[in-house]
């Protein structure tokens, strides 16, 4: 009989674990299909629910829509959610490559999509095959790449013995592969400059806010946890208490040892927090008092959402992903000197077997090491009431140096259920999207409405965005990874923006990513992964400049036929072409005052500190959009020749160049 052994490479594995090896397929409905870290069975095969958190390090459970829970309703019957079972344990146990958990848990949310719209159009899984009205129907309803899931569905077909079914024929796969577009890998969405400088003002007014208030919220933390003790115990005896005896309700009255401190509301005003609290956690139009109910709740809300906010934060600035920072503890902001490079600051990753050193730096800005200290304030202030969770298992020294991010472990927290027996380094996950539950004061709404000038920057740097997602109206749909994708596409074209208190701290960033990352400084130890997409970004950022040099927007002070000569082998070429041509090294576009100059070769005038040489120049183009920058040096050219300047070679320069601003000028204005 054949055995099976489990392929999932990030999870514990051992020859004693129970859930290693797989005896025969399909598994027994007692098979133990995820265990904690003692070893201990967590879920079985048969369970409607599987709990895959301790496997996945965050937390996740895969719900197989047989029968309801506390979160979701049933969807489908239970030959469906067997099935759906089964292909889950063939990925993880089946006679396959290995692969990460993150990659079963991809898969599931892919297949749950099928087997819901099955469920949907009244059709079982098993005899979709048979409706091929329905598979025609299908990309518009399953989520994910549609063609990852294709393929998976080929591979599924390929051991239909196995499995004993199969879903589709590899005839009606072959025709959805040919009527469905390959998704871009570089489809992540740029923000545009006014909505991504918006959200990062926001955050870190928010986290200024907090660090100047570091002490108040700290004693009002220990009133509060003082009155819970005062009132119920020392915390380790909190564990399986039954009457809890809140000091925030009126109800505490009636209990002759118990104290009533007033309601939070009041306590807050108390220690001058309440407007803060009010500013960041209320919707609009709302105060504390409407909270009032909830006890102090809103403090532990509160104080959650400054370690999301200050996650969002450091992404911002150094484009960690969201399973990186969620890694981060007390002391990852590190300030350092290269003997090649000089100061600089990084971000350092928790290392493991499977995450070297080597592999966890990103570079960030000065400004993070306020952010890193004021959430490693919240969580050393959580981890204080860890004695009331004895079954929480942590490392010693996370007292000192506690993970960034935190559940609320305070008494009146919203810490329940099996997240009282989760583990500190189970980690919780961090959804942008999710900004309004989180924290409801932290946007407008309004400012993030999507204008026409906003569209036309994310389209020209992503120009398949999905138009159903991103119109002029829409509210902009914020997503972590597209803040990583931001941050490099904007290192890579040096850009600058316009708001003036991030100026300086982008500048420094910018210049150091160019550093660490653009150029061979890979024994540094800095982000692997981080560095190749900035050095994509940087021949996309080519691409997108040679396809504005196409439009009407670029002229030439030559002629017109001068220009459809310098572009010519660009005209037919999309925007793959284009990158590809830059990574050869076969595009050549530089910035200058004027526009843009293509010469393949260093320009012997320098081609920044004199326009002179640039109006016969066979390589150069004029951009419209620099008007204002050629009216404002030809302003000043003429201010100099109308003064005291006095004949010599600088004269001489002046006049030469006044001559060709005032060329550029006409011809931008006629043509």
């Amino acid at each position: 009989m054949a055995e099976y052994f489990l392929k999932v490479i990030d999870c514990i594995r051992s020859a004693d674990a129970p859930n290693f090896v797989l005896p025969s397929f399909p598994p027994a409905l007692d098979f133990p299909v995820s265990v904690n870290f003692e070893g201990d069975v967590v879920s079985r095969f048969g369970f409607d629910v599987w709990d895959v958190t301790q496997m996945s390090g965050q937390a996740n459970s895969f719900h197989f829509g047989e029968f309801d829970t506390h979160r979701s309703k049933a969807w489908q019957d239970g030959e469906s959610a067997l099935c759906f079972r089964l292909i889950i344990a063939y990925l993880k146990w089946g006679d396959r490559h290995r692969v990460k958990m993150s990659t079963i848990i991809y898969y599931y949310t892919s297949l749950k999509s099928l087997f819901k719209y099955c469920a949907s159009v009244g059709v079982c899984v098993l005899d979709l095959h048979k409706r091929n009205d329905l598979v025609k129907a299908m990309p518009s309803f399953i989520k994910g790449d549609f063609r990852k899931t294709l393929h998976l569905l080929t591979e599924l077909y390929s051991v239909r013995e196995l499995l004993g079914f199969f879903i589709l024929t590899p005839w009606q796969i072959s025709s959805l592969l040919e009527v469905t577009q390959a998704k871009d890998c570089n489809q992540t969405a740029f923000i545009p400059e006014r909505i991504w400088c918006y959200q990062a003002n926001r955050c870190l007014e928010m986290l200024r806010e907090v660090s100047e208030n570091k002490d108040r919220i700290g004693e009002m933390f220990r009133f509060c946890v003082e009155a819970c003790i005062k009132n119920n115990g020392e915390m380790s005896r909190w564990e399986g208490k039954k009457k809890w005896i809140s000091p925030f309700g009126v109800m505490s009255k009636r209990f002759t040892k118990a104290t009533y401190v007033g309601a939070f509301v009041e306590v807050a005003q108390s220690f001058g927090l309440k407007d803060l609290m009010e500013k960041w956690i209320c919707r609009p139009g709302r105060k504390l008092e409407d909270l009032a109910s909830m006890g102090a709740v809103p403090f532990s809300t509160f104080l959650s959402a400054v370690g999301k906010v200050g996650a969002i934060t450091l992404v911002n600035f150094s484009g960690m992903r969201e399973g990186e920072v969620i890694k981060l503890r007390a002391n990852c902001f590190v300030e350092d000197e290269d003997e090649d490079f000089g100061k600089f600051c990084y971000l350092q990753g928790e290392t493991t077997k499977t995450i070297e050193e080597f592999d966890a730096r990103w570079v960030t800005s000065p400004a993070m090491k306020e952010v890193v200290e004021t959430m490693a304030y919240i969580s050393k202030l959580r981890m204080e009431c860890l004695e009331a969770f004895p079954n929480v298992s942590f490392e010693e020294d996370e007292f000192e140096n506690p993970y960034l991010l935190l559940r609320s472990y305070e008494p009146w927290g919203l810490v329940r259920g099996k997240e009282r027996d989760t583990p500190t380094s189970i980690r919780t996950h961090l959804h942008y999207r999710e900004w309004v539950d989180f924290c409801p004061g932290l946007f407008d709404p309004l400012n993030l409405v999507i204008t026409e000038g906003d569209l036309a920057v994310a389209q020209a740097i992503t120009p398949t965005l999905d138009s159903s997602l991103f119109e002029v109206g829409k509210i902009w749909p914020l997503r972590m990874h597209q803040l990583r994708r931001t941050l490099v596409v904007n290192a890579a074209r040096s850009g600058k923006v316009s708001d003036k208190s991030l100026q300086f701290q982008l500048k420094h960033l910018y210049l150091e990513m160019s550093l660490y990352y653009a150029r061979n400084s890979s024994l540094l130890g800095f982000n692997s992964a981080i560095r190749k997409e900035y050095v994509d970004a940087s021949f996309e950022a080519i691409a997108v400049k040679a396809k504005q040099v196409l439009s009407d927007g670029f002229v030439s002070l030559l002629s017109d036929k001068h220009k459809e000569k310098l572009v010519e082998f660009m005209n037919q070429l999309d925007f793959n072409q284009l990158i590809s041509l830059a990574r050869e090294s076969k595009i050549h576009i530089r910035e200058t005052i004027l526009g843009v100059c293509m010469n393949p070769q260093p320009c012997p005038y320098g081609g920044f500190d004199n326009v002179a040489p640039c109006a016969d120049c066979l390589h150069g183009l004029v951009n419209r959009e620099h008007r204002p920058m050629i009216e404002k040096l030809d302003s000043f050219l003429e201010s100099q020749l109308a003064g005291e300047l006095k004949a010599g070679p600088q004269r001489e320069s002046f006049e030469a160049q006044y001559k060709v601003t005032q060329r550029v000028l006409d011809v931008i204005a006629i043509s």
